[in-house]
């Protein structure tokens, strides 16, 4: 046996509304956006053979439950416009891949053509790409120097020999 669903009426509390009635006024009045409530209400009232206080109450419900109903679809709407739009933001930001191959390019010497313009990297040009590149990549990373004192000699390094033969510097 299938259970309703019963709205309580806003007005008394006492009449009990059935859920399908107000979907079925709410997709009529969906489908019929140029009707009044009263045409709307004197279909219903023939239909259910009930009392047009009656209707207009279900129209109430049917009303409230369309303009959730759109609403709903509008959020959905606006979703996907803004996940659609973080791809296209997405798809305009340079990658770092991009960003190394345009560097590579130029440190390369290639010649690329801009509108009419043919532009060829010059030296400047190509020595600072391939700066940054190694800045990148890390091509020049810092030479270990030792510790020394003011002639230039090795300063030893205070060191505490373990138990077990490990050597541990303090």
């Amino acid at each position: 046996m299938k259970t309703q669903k019963k709205y309580n009426s806003p007005r008394d509390g006492k009449h009990k509304i059935d859920i399908e009635k107000i979907q079925e006024l709410s997709e009529w009045l969906y489908a019929n956006p140029d009707k009044r409530t009263s045409d709307c209400v004197a279909y219903f009232t023939k239909k259910y053979n009930k009392a047009q206080c009656v209707i207009y109450t279900l129209v109430g419900h049917a009303r409230r439950m369309m303009q959730e109903r759109v609403i709903e679809a509008e959020k959905k709407k606006t979703a996907i416009i803004i996940k659609e739009s973080e791809k296209e933001v997405l798809k305009s930001i340079l990658s770092r891949n991009e960003a190394c191959e345009i560097l590579s390019n130029i440190a390369k010497g290639k010649v690329r053509k801009v509108g009419e313009k043919i532009i060829i990297p010059t030296d400047n040009e190509r020595t600072r790409a391939i700066t940054v590149l190694s800045d990148v990549f890390g091509w020049n990373a810092p030479a270990k120097i030792a510790q020394t004192d003011t002639q230039g000699n090795d300063i030893i390094q205070p060191s505490i020999k373990l138990s077990d033969g490990t050597l541990f510097i303090i």
